[in-house]
């Protein structure tokens, strides 16, 4: 598949590109290009996707089997994201597990829970997600949310989940 990642060279997307281009597929990654390389094998193609015009016409005129947005971050950026995607057969939009809060109805919590949203930034993702399912329900809009929880790795070790912010444990009870 000729696959596009928005953002690439993250905490997350790093790894997201490594597997997609072992698995022998065509990756490109649209960055800035100020936060390190993008993975061996991949191309990419600078820009900022805040400047929402350049943005949407440079992802309408490749052609892509897929789009994983590591970086639509509130309503606006999902706006863009409709316009930008428009021809695009999936997309993938990376959100947060803190769009429940930390407040449950019951656990495992499923993909049917009441959102809670505490801070600003899952506040966000929270409207950004709101759109793009609103979209999807009535016109198709061929969208996946990953709502991942606790991460580490190499650019974010696990010092960061226990010293400084405790929710993880309730998150992973």
């Amino acid at each position: 598949m000729r696959v596009c990642v928005i953002g690439g060279t993250g905490h997350i997307s790093t790894s997201i590109v490594r597997v997609l281009l072992a698995q022998g597929h065509e990756v490109t990654c649209f960055n800035r290009g100020r936060r390190g390389e993008v993975a061996p094998g991949a191309r990419l193609v600078r820009g900022d996707r805040r400047e929402r015009a350049t943005f949407e016409h440079t992802l309408q005129a490749e052609r892509f089997d897929a789009v994983i947005d590591m970086l639509c971050f509130t309503r606006a950026d999902a706006l863009s994201s409709l316009r930008a995607y428009r021809n695009i057969p999936h997309v993938v939009q990376c959100s947060t597990v803190c769009t429940y809060g930390i407040t449950y109805d019951w656990l495992p919590v499923t993909e049917d829970h009441p959102l809670r949203p505490l801070t600003p930034y899952s506040q966000h993702k929270t409207a950004a997600d709101a759109i793009l399912l609103e979209v999807s329900v009535r016109a198709g809009f061929p969208v996946t949310i990953l709502k991942p929880s606790t991460t580490y790795g190499p650019m974010q070790g696990m010092l960061r989940q226990i010293a400084w912010e405790f929710s993880w444990i309730d998150r992973i009870r």
